[in-house]
């Protein structure tokens, strides 16, 4: 799995179409992300206390700071023959999706808000 790739000490390159969930939605996604304070202590939060301690990590925020894409960066980081990666991104009153990464195979479930409603 390459995806990530560090571009300088403030740029990270990202192929995000690895993690993307929309069923039939393969396309390739390329990104360059500026590496913002919160980009870092998010990172290091991910290695120190989730990887290191093998613990469960939550992170939540408003909208638009990075969360998602950082966490998506710092997945495809990881080496996929070492480690398998549930993802769960929740978006208030529109989906969730679900997505599984292992070294053979990704998997996704994606719900909207309307059948959400109705279950």
């Amino acid at each position: 799995l390459v995806g990530m790739r560090w571009v300088s000490d403030k740029l990270v390159h990202l192929d995000d179409s690895y993690l993307q969930g929309a069923a039939g939605d393969d396309r390739r996604r390329e990104l360059m992300l500026y590496r913002r304070e919160a980009f870092d202590e998010q990172w290091r939060f991910l290695q120190e206390e989730v990887i290191n301690e093998g613990v469960l990590g939550w992170i939540q925020g408003p909208p638009g700071t990075g969360k998602t894409r950082t966490t998506q960066a710092f997945c495809l980081s990881l080496n996929m023959t070492e480690w398998s990666l549930t993802y769960l991104r929740v978006a208030k009153n529109v989906y969730l999706t679900c997505v599984q990464v292992t070294d053979k195979e990704r998997r996704w479930l994606t719900s909207d808000a309307e059948a959400e409603a109705r279950w």
